[in-house]
């Protein structure tokens, strides 16, 4: 599967896992500040984090690349059975395979193997800007700045797809999108899917609910060039 988002963390952010698109007990994408999983100081680092079975516990990584607070950046994880690929702004940044220029930071201390499958759950929430923690139905750990065009996809994208929904609208026709949120309601309480969502990321209805109030700004003038 592939996650994408384009993200705009404050500068003032007081949150430590900052997630940007969770399915708890699943999968998560976040930007870890501090020393939060070992992530050696860094803020913003872009960092993901694993469950193969409902209950066995999470892997976390900590890839060791952060992403500039009050700036727009497009991140994107891709997984492809055991690998995972990270890109920042349309550029491969680290490997879960091969040898990157960066020294990634792994919870559990005593190793952790991407999980080759992943089994899906309907007891938690998927969550974009914020953490469904146990089984509740109040998401907690906020992100603190901005998000915008949420893409998720039942398959590992290539690089030239992650390019191309960089630079435009992505066509609901792409092979292996299954949701597709562009954040442009302006006001209201619902964020709506432009695409077709179906039950594998855990939700029967096709848009979310937005809680605490989030804001709408005019991001059409951002680059991340």
């Amino acid at each position: 599967f592939s996650l994408e988002a384009m993200v705009k963390p404050s500068s003032t952010s007081a949150c430590g896992y900052c997630s940007v698109i969770s399915k708890e007990n699943e999968f998560l994408l976040s930007l870890n500040n501090g020393a939060n999983i070992g992530s050696t100081g860094l803020n913003f680092q872009i960092s993901y984090a694993l469950m193969p079975n409902y209950g066995s516990g999470w892997g976390w990584v900590s890839t060791g690349v952060s992403v500039p607070a009050d700036e727009w950046s497009h991140i994107a994880m891709v997984k492809s059975g055991s690998q995972v690929l990270i890109y920042l702004n349309g550029s491969l940044v680290y490997n879960s395979i091969s040898a990157t220029s960066f020294t990634p930071q792994i919870l559990p201390a005593g190793g952790f193997s991407n999980p080759t499958t992943i089994t899906s759950n309907t007891t938690t929430m998927f969550t974009i800007g914020a953490r469904n923690v146990g089984t509740g139905l109040t998401p907690s750990t906020f992100f603190v700045g901005s998000i915008d065009e949420v893409h998720v996809y039942s398959t590992a994208i290539s690089a030239s797809q992650i390019s191309n929904d960089i630079s435009g609208a992505t066509p609901c026709s792409t092979s292996g999108l299954m949701a597709y949120w562009d954040f442009n309601e302006g006001s209201g309480t619902t964020n709506y899917n432009s695409c077709a969502l179906t039950a594998a990321i855990g939700t029967s209805t096709y848009d979310l609910t937005m809680v605490s109030a989030p804001t709408f700004t005019d991001a059409k003038n951002s680059s991340t060039v």
